[in-house]
């Protein structure tokens, strides 16, 4: 099944990306690479990655040249991206959108 994204994960990422153009040209891009791969690796193994929170059961893919967090969960039989987090982030500004999640991806 398909990736989906929360769109709140999504406005993260434009953010982030944003910033980072801003700070040297191309390397906005790079992350947008970066997370483009990484959910290509989560879409064809979702289950590979480590379980980070057990209830709910979150996932997380870590980037390597970047300090975010990749959380999703698995559901309807795929995975749902809650977050693109920045590392430094605490869980508690992105556990809320998993309850009502069913209506969010885009």
């Amino acid at each position: 099944m398909k990736i989906r994204l929360d769109v709140d994960a999504r406005a993260e990422l434009r953010r982030a990306v944003a910033w980072y153009e801003q700070q040297r040209p191309t390397l906005g891009e790079d992350l947008a690479a970066a997370v483009k791969h990484a959910l290509i690796e989560i879409e064809r193994a979702p289950e590979r990655w480590p379980i980070w929170r057990h209830e709910p059961r979150v996932r997380r893919y870590l980037l390597q040249r970047f300090p975010f967090a990749i959380a999703y969960i698995i559901r309807d039989g795929g995975p749902y991206v809650v977050a693109i987090a920045h590392t430094s982030r605490t869980a508690r500004h992105w556990l809320g959108r998993i309850k009502g999640s069913t209506k969010r991806p885009v």
